[in-house]
């Protein structure tokens, strides 16, 4: 009996399912995060932000699979205690297509991505000018799409994982 229903307390992305079957779970999660699918996601930067679709991402949620790390039966300790003190706030299992990420992120570096820029020091009529150093970013694919399966759809602006270009 303890493994038939989510853990109460539980929440996922924001939606409070705790102490439903799992079949009243599913159709919670997927009543309300239905318009997360359609709703505009912002990736943004340092240099900029872009906003594009789930399905442009290839992102999506997978209920089920959502659901099913949610409920069953278990004798390990913490998940006994997860079912009898309650569960906390869990993130919802996200799927992506990474080829179809991959190049929605490309499309989008030039928002997303600055190239580095070299100081310098200039004289002219007796007078220095000194122009700072910017330091780069490029867009580290693998660690958005982590970024992205750890926040959404509970939150629609993402920071990019970047690397930095000196």
């Amino acid at each position: 009996i303890l493994g038939d229903r989510v853990p109460r307390g539980t929440t996922v992305a924001g939606v409070a399912i705790g102490g439903q079957d799992a079949a009243q779970a599913r159709a919670t999660l997927t009543e309300a995060l239905g318009d997360a699918a359609s709703a505009p996601i912002t990736l943004t930067s340092t240099a900029g932000e872009v906003e594009s679709l789930p399905a442009d991402l290839g992102i999506a949620v997978d209920v089920d699979a959502t659901v099913d790390g949610l409920v069953g039966f278990s004798l390990a300790p913490a998940a006994v205690w997860s079912t009898l003190s309650g569960g906390s706030d869990e993130g919802a299992v996200v799927t992506v297509d990474e080829a179809a990420f991959a190049e929605t992120v490309d499309a989008a570096r030039g928002e997303l991505d600055a190239e580095p820029v070299e100081g310098s020091v200039s004289v002219a009529g007796g007078k220095a000018t000194l122009e700072e150093p910017v330091t780069g970013t490029s867009t580290d694919v693998a660690g958005t799409v982590a970024a992205v399966q750890r926040w959404w759809p509970a939150q629609t602006s993402i920071k990019v994982a970047a690397r930095t270009l000196e």
